[in-house]
């Protein structure tokens, strides 16, 4: 039994409302207040006095951990015993309790003789505890599921932690030491998503909602969908951020994929209906323009009559002009319709000159300066070039009309390994910076009365003949230049 010191401790501690402890080591008597036991659900009958009937209490995976800080208190190497484990309860649970105490008496050789102290009854905390951790293993396994990473802002600091996954998401090099700059990381961000990124923070810190963004990295590379909660101290202000990441890369990519294939479909319905509108204005045209090759070979035959070569020109003039509008006409919707082009071989020069004497009509006070050289073949329907070399000076002719001084179109060849690229250049005032992007598209166009499809049409002719179209400003006006491959080349 414990001495009246001892019992007067355990006394005391009990009337204070704590669970109370006592033992001997030498005898290994070892006593609990009744308190205790009750918490347990046992009698007083049923309570065990010395330290071997504790112990088979005691949860067998907690037994190694008591008892090596049991013997490292006894020993002298710790002045206050601290340990955890379980008891078991009635009538089959356990309980967690926090044992706590000191040595009352110590032996000459510093041994700890008796000690005592309290037993705080912790099973709530640890329960929590685990709970929480069983949470945590949940919400990482969903992560890693579904391919999320973890992030958090300190907000005073300006520093940003990410996991490993948001790193890897970001292209940081993983040795990365964190938590990082919060400067760095939004540099990281392509430029035309950093203003509307730091924009989101600030909106969900002044209305206290979660963030949302969606932001690329690496010139867009990959994109990131970001979300997250401010976390708030006791005085209602926020002291950081925390969040998830998610990689949606896969998700753009498929958008941008059926935004293609939308651009796609709406270019073969216009195609087709370009078509439709050919085939209406070959049928509608073509009795005309037979007349008007009639009237001429009419005039020719009066012409030869008379003897006068001037009118003799003129009518085949206009009998050839005739003819060649039908041509062009029957060629574009050859295209419409999808058909394969003519690939040809073609003197390339002669088409340039006759191409330049066609598009002069309207070009009165402008000035030709064709850059060629003799000898050159390429491959494609000389019809459909002719088209597009006309429909380039005639734009570099009316880019010109307002203008003062010296007015000049140049045309410039070039002979590259496998193709030419041919260049068509003015002296107006250039293409606005905001129509660069889309001057090819359907309906854009600079000029007040203008369609919008000359240019369009072109490049369709040119990409069908293997080639590309492109425009530039030069400083001294706008140079449109499309190549075609040189006959005899491979591809």
């Amino acid at each position: 039994m414990p001495n009246r010191r001892v019992r007067s401790f355990l006394t005391m501690l009990e009337s204070l409302g704590e669970l109370a402890w006592f033992r001997n080591i030498e005898t290994n008597e070892m006593r609990f207040t009744p308190a205790f036991w009750e918490t347990l659900g046992y009698s007083p009958d049923e309570a065990p006095t010395d330290r071997v009937g504790f112990s088979m209490l005691i949860h067998p995976g907690d037994i190694p951990h008591v008892q090596r800080e049991s013997e490292r208190f006894i020993a002298g190497e710790s002045s206050v015993l601290n340990v955890e484990f379980r008891v078991r309860a009635k009538p089959k649970a356990w309980r967690w309790f926090q044992l706590r105490g000191r040595e009352i008496q110590r032996r000459e050789n510093g041994e700890a003789h008796i000690a005592a102290g309290i037993m705080i009854d912790v099973d709530d905390m640890r329960r929590s505890e685990i709970k929480a951790l069983e949470d945590h293993e949940r919400l990482t396994l969903a992560m890693q599921g579904s391919g999320a990473g973890l992030w958090e802002l300190d907000l005073h600091k300006r520093v940003l932690m990410l996991d490993a996954r948001s790193v890897e998401m970001h292209g940081f090099p993983q040795d990365l030491p964190m938590p990082m700059a919060l400067d760095l990381w939004l540099n990281k961000v392509d430029p035309d998503h950093r203003f509307h990124t730091a924009a989101a923070f600030r909106k969900a810190l002044e209305g206290n909602s979660i963030f949302v963004t969606e932001y690329s990295v690496d010139s867009g590379s990959r994109w990131i969908n970001g979300f997250g909660k401010a976390i708030l101290n006791q005085d209602g202000e926020p002291i950081r951020f925390v969040g998830l990441n998610f990689d949606v890369s896969e998700r753009k990519r498929s958008e941008n994929m059926i935004e293609q294939m939308r651009n796609e479909l709406l270019h073969t319905s216009r195609v087709s209906a370009m078509g439709a509108m050919a085939a209406t204005l070959a049928h509608e045209l073509n009795q005309p323009l037979t007349a008007i090759a009639n009237y001429s070979t009419g005039l020719m035959r009066i012409a030869a009559d008379n003897d006068d070569d001037r009118e003799m020109q003129a009518a085949q003039a206009i009998k050839d002009n005739a003819q060649r509008a039908g041509e062009i006409i029957r060629r574009m919707r050859e295209m419409a319709k999808g058909e394969n082009v003519r690939k040809d071989v073609i003197k390339f020069d002669p088409l340039v000159k006759e191409a330049a004497g066609y598009a002069s009509a309207g070009c009165e006070g402008i000035s030709f300066d064709l850059q060629l050289n003799d000898g050159v073949t390429v491959m494609g329907d000389s019809v459909q070039i002719q088209q597009v070399l006309i429909n380039l000076i005639r734009n570099a002719c009316q880019a010109m009309e307002k203008m003062e001084g010296t007015k000049q179109v140049t045309v410039t060849k070039v002979d590259l390994a496998d193709a030419v690229q041919i260049c068509v250049a003015d002296c107006g005032s250039g293409i606005p910076k905001e129509l660069m992007p889309n001057i090819f598209e359907a309906n854009v166009t600079t000029k007040a009365e203008g369609m919008g499809i000359g240019l369009s049409i072109s490049r369709t002719i040119v990409e069908a003949h293997g080639g590309k179209l492109w425009a530039e400003n030069t400083g001294n006006g706008a140079r449109f230049c499309f190549t075609l491959p040189i006959a005899g080349a491979s591809g």
